[in-house]
């Protein structure tokens, strides 16, 4: 059963020398799952540069099925967690509407699977988007027990928080990448997915409202779960 915990509820960036010693998880796993990321690049490719239409839906059409193939044969360590096809959606949505916009079928898409958000047509636009999610939005960062996971940096992704994880020297930490209203929340999602507890000092400066609603479900199964 988990339990909330105190512990200090910031460092200071200087006590760590972060500057020198600090590697950001986020660019790892973009590394670890470049084949995946690399066939969502493509596909948003696709989409901007050629013409849409219900021949986007035919079954003649290679291309798109070679990449959806590609995508579902891949192996579980290429695939990261709440990742999936959007080929499917795609045709989905251009069956629903087939005159839709380049742009609104790549936000559909994203919609769909929210860990895309991140990511562009366009390479260095993606690798843009990942420098800024790792860039420290404040000068202290949060100490946790456990290395985060794939499924821990996906779910942070997915959920649109300002989280990010950083490892120095054998030591991880959740930081904030920019600013907001629900910082505290994110920061308390952070714990929550990594040492799948919340420090009291972090839980009493939460704010409940307009939460996002996978940082929601998962704050209902804790509270649900927690004795205190």
């Amino acid at each position: 059963m988990t339990t909330p915990f105190f512990r200090m509820p910031a460092i200071h960036t200087d006590a760590l020398k972060i500057d020198e010693n600090a590697d950001y998880l986020l660019r790892q796993y973009f590394h670890n799952h470049s084949d995946y990321f690399d066939a969502i690049t493509e596909l948003f490719t696709g989409i901007e540069d050629y013409a849409l239409g219900k021949e986007f839906l035919a079954a003649e059409n290679d291309w798109l099925n070679e990449l959806s193939d590609e995508i579902d044969n891949m192996d579980r360590n290429e695939m990261p967690p709440l990742g999936g096809n959007p080929v499917p959606v795609m045709r989905r949505l251009l069956a629903d509407t087939p005159e839709l916009s380049g742009d609104a079928l790549i936000q559909g898409i994203k919609e769909a699977i929210p860990l895309l958000d991140f990511v562009e047509g366009d390479d260095e636009k993606t690798l843009s988007n990942i420098d800024k999610r790792c860039e420290l939005g404040y000068n202290t960062v949060y100490p946790i027990y456990c290395k985060p996971s794939d499924e821990a940096i996906s779910s942070a992704l997915a959920a649109d928080t300002s989280i990010g994880f950083l490892e120095i020297e054998g030591s991880w930490f959740i930081y904030l990448h920019s600013s907001g209203s629900d910082m505290s929340v994110d920061i308390g999602y952070g714990y929550l997915l990594v040492d799948d507890c919340i420090p009291n000092n972090i839980l009493s400066g939460m704010p409940y409202q307009e939460m996002n609603p996978m940082i929601t479900e998962a704050m209902n199964a804790y509270f649900n779960g927690v004795q205190l």
